[in-house]
């Protein structure tokens, strides 16, 4: 996902920032923990990465956000319309996750 972000800033002549790249995982993380990581990490008394501490579902969705961002970045959408379009796959994950547990 960084590397797609950084290409896609250079081609528009910009330059890519850390805040960049954390806006774009804070942003998942919102969508599939309610939260940032930082934020995560402070109401769950954690230290790390939050990834060796959240589920196997959990990490699933954010790797199947992650790839559909990165396609998204390649296709030149920008940060809002990307943050609305995963916000409708996840529901849309989640449904299909519900769906073969029920």
């Amino acid at each position: 996902m960084c590397d797609a972000l950084a290409i896609q800033r250079l081609s528009l002549g910009k330059e890519t920032k850390p805040h960049h790249y954390t806006n774009e995982f804070d942003m998942i993380n919102r969508i599939v923990l309610g939260m940032t990581a930082k934020a995560y990490r402070k109401a769950h008394n954690l230290t790390g990465d939050i990834r060796d501490h959240i589920t196997e579902e959990q990490l699933n969705h954010l790797a199947y956000l992650e790839k559909s961002n990165i396609t998204l970045i390649d296709m030149g959408w920008n940060y809002e319309k990307r943050k609305a379009e995963l916000i409708k796959l996840s529901q849309s994950y989640m449904i299909r996750l519900l769906g073969k547990v029920a």
